[in-house]
């Protein structure tokens, strides 16, 4: 006599059509019974994402207003709120206004947690440094330590491999403050990444940053890079932006394993130098052309004092007219044409340290003298520069002879030259003539007065 359970497999075997009906109904009883015990745990099993949230993600509180799940579509979170408030370091707020995540249930099955995407959408963090000189918060250290270099080391001790194929980020900004002053904007970020979690996490993608504003104030837009990450590497490829009317190209790379450490290549061309003197509010003058500039920078550590670099800065069809020093010299020279320069093409090398840029080797061909010299600009703006400048023989013989054979230096080929210094704020820059010029000056102007005493009598 054959059981009940041989008698339902031979029923099942002699007709498929019952079969696959009897499973399909099993599946809809499993899916209305998780349909409706969902519902009624969702106070618990919110209450248990804020809980593990925090607990993997090392932050203060994790608060979420409203969380949807459903057994095919994934979880949905919305105006999630984040605390982080580190011992020595910067309060982080961060706020999502709708997070959604979907994923697939058969790689379950092989102790993976497939991710088909994430999307967040209105995210907004910011972060508060802790004021300058205060105990145990080094202002450099907090504002320029890389967070991604931390989570590609952090280990997350999860019980299963997790793969993210898709993980973007939609109209979000950031803002980094400090004593109640704003350091650092940015604003539209859009995120596209690849991501997968065993023991530490790896990412590859791409970013987008409509803006990015920065002190004195600098601003970038229309962001493009890529992003690469692992335990102990982060770079940033390709990357591309606008300044000023000009267009740049950047390449990072930042190491993790041991020391850290970071090198990178920039490179800016055709920039306004109209637009960029409005930036740094320069109201003494009026400057044109376009400029250039390229640059190799490195660091032991993430310390702005420790960075070198070296490069080339160049401008062609330069214009300067109105500086105080440019005024001085047409008082000196009684000539007004000083006042208008215009210099064809003008470039030094350049080496970054301390932050200060050194400029070794400035030269210049102009339409009222050529220029060469060596000094410095701190990164305040403050200019110390040494300059001599050789006037062109035409320009020297229209000269009145108390000004090119009594206070101007005597150059090669009939020029005539001035040797001097440039300092003080690169808005309020003033020159300082050579003690030679002064003392040559001084010298003739008292041969001539007694010479006319003599003569009178």
């Amino acid at each position: 006599m054959h059981s009940l359970s041989e008698r339902v497999r031979a029923l099942f075997r002699s007709q498929p059509a019952l079969s696959v009906s009897a499973m399909l109904v099993l599946t809809l009883v499993l899916v209305v019974v998780v349909a409706g015990f969902v519902p009624l745990s969702m106070p618990a099993l919110k209450n248990t994402v804020e809980k593990r949230a925090s607990r993997v993600t090392a932050i203060d509180t994790v608060a979420i207003d409203g969380l949807a799940f459903t057994l095919w579509r994934g979880l949905l979170l919305r105006d999630v709120h984040c605390t982080m408030r580190p011992e020595g370091g910067p309060a982080t707020q961060m706020d999502v206004s709708r997070a959604q995540v979907w994923y697939r249930i058969l790689p379950l099955l092989r102790r993976k947690l497939a991710i088909r995407g994430i999307e967040l959408h209105g995210l907004s963090i910011h972060a508060d440094l802790p004021p300058a000189g205060k105990a145990g918060t080094d202002v450099t250290d907090t504002a320029v330590q890389p967070a991604w270099l931390t989570l590609g080391a952090l280990s997350l001790g999860l019980p299963v491999a997790l793969e993210v194929n898709d993980f973007r980020i939609k109209q979000g900004r950031f803002t980094i403050d400090q004593a109640g002053r704003n350091l650092l904007h940015g604003a539209g970020l859009t995120v596209a990444l690849d991501a997968s979690v065993a023991d530490t996490l790896g990412a590859q993608g791409t970013v987008r940053l409509d803006s990015l504003w920065a002190p004195r104030p600098y601003l970038l837009t229309g962001i493009q890079a890529g992003l690469q990450l692992d335990r102990t590497h982060a770079a940033v490829r390709n990357a591309s932006f606008s300044f000023c009317g000009g267009t740049g190209r950047m390449e990072f790379s930042l190491n993790n394993a041991g020391d850290t450490t970071v090198a990178g290549d920039i490179s800016v061309t055709d920039v306004d130098l109209g637009r960029l003197m409005k930036l740094v509010r320069f109201k003494r003058g009026t400057l044109g052309g376009k400029g250039s500039l390229e640059m190799q920078v490195a660091s032991p550590d993430f310390r702005l004092e420790n960075v070198n670099g070296h490069g080339r800065l160049s401008a062609k069809n330069l214009t300067v007219s109105g500086l105080p020093f440019q005024r001085t010299l047409a008082a000196v020279l009684l000539l007004p044409k000083v006042e208008q320069l215009a210099f064809s093409s003008i470039g030094s090398s350049l080496r970054l340290s301390q932050e200060c840029l050194y400029m070794p080797d400035l030269r210049g061909t102009g339409n009222v003298f050529n220029v060469t010299g060596s000094g410095s600009v701190t990164l305040d703006t403050y200019v110390n520069q040494h300059v001599d400048m050789a006037f062109s023989r035409e320009f020297c013989t229209r000269l009145p002879p108390v000004v090119s054979q009594g206070m101007l230096l005597p150059g090669k080929g009939g020029r005539c030259r001035l040797k001097g210094r440039l300092h003080g704020k690169l808005s309020k820059m003033k020159i300082t003539i050579d003690r030679r010029i002064k003392e040559r000056a001084v010298i003739q102007g008292v041969g001539k007065a007694l010479e006319l005493l003599f003569k009178r009598r």
